[in-house]
């Protein structure tokens, strides 16, 4: 596990998601978890729901769904580094080494490599919810995190070389998926059967990826990609 997921592991274990909805909800028990007004769309009967043994909530109105992250980022409007940073500095985790900092401009080259990377992150997205992404769900699901795939851009790699064949039907750079380390020279996808979530940088642009096998394997547990 690597710096970022260190940081995020450390901060959900600390933040009760179940204080945090409380700041602006008001709150009713019914058991095993607790109901409210949704505060994302107008309702008058509530069907605003949080589960405190699972840190998840789920609104069964609009469907909004996650966890403390996905809960401030809709709530408050803000990005994931944010609301990590706002966790970690109220629950005293350390964040040193979690955010690279590389060099580049905003435009040009890079803004293209960006918009390249968003439009992977987008196909992972879609492959998640295909019959291929059964195992990735089912991963998600076991851990509480399946109403989250949308807030954190959570996707599925596929076996084979399914990356390679949607970049020649897209016609996108190849070379900027060499460089950001999906796509080896060879046609090689060392993602391939992973989950996938994707890294942004300070702006909110997507600069590379990491990965997780779903399956115990002698390959590596967690794989970065290098950032674009």
């Amino acid at each position: 596990m690597d710096r970022f997921e260190e940081a995020v592991m450390a901060v959900k274990e600390r933040a009760d998601l179940l204080r945090v909805v409380e700041e602006s909800v008001q709150l009713r028990s019914r058991g095993s978890y607790h109901v409210g007004l949704c505060p994302f769309h107008r309702e008058k009967t509530p069907s605003f729901t949080v589960r405190s043994d699972r840190q998840f909530f789920k609104c069964y109105g609009c469907g909004k769904a996650g966890d403390v992250f996905a809960f401030l980022m809709l709530r408050d409007g803000l990005t994931f580094r944010a609301v990590l940073e706002l966790l970690a500095e109220r629950h005293g985790v350390g964040l040193e080494g979690v955010f690279a900092r590389r060099g580049g401009s905003a435009g040009g080259p890079r803004q293209d490599v960006g918009a390249v990377l968003a439009r992977v992150r987008d196909w992972f997205a879609q492959m998640l919810q295909t019959a291929q992404g059964d195992a990735a769900r089912a991963y998600l699901a076991e851990r509480g995190l399946d109403g989250a795939t949308d807030s954190f851009g959570l996707g599925f790699h596929p076996e084979g070389r399914a990356l390679g064949a949607f970049v020649a039907r897209q016609k996108l750079p190849r070379e900027v998926l060499e460089q950001a380390g999906l796509l080896g020279a060879d046609g090689y996808e060392r993602f391939a059967g992973r989950l996938m979530f994707p890294i942004h940088d300070d702006r909110g642009r997507v600069v590379g990826f990491g990965g997780r096998v779903l399956v115990p394997t002698e390959r590596a547990k967690y794989l970065n990609s290098p950032e674009s």
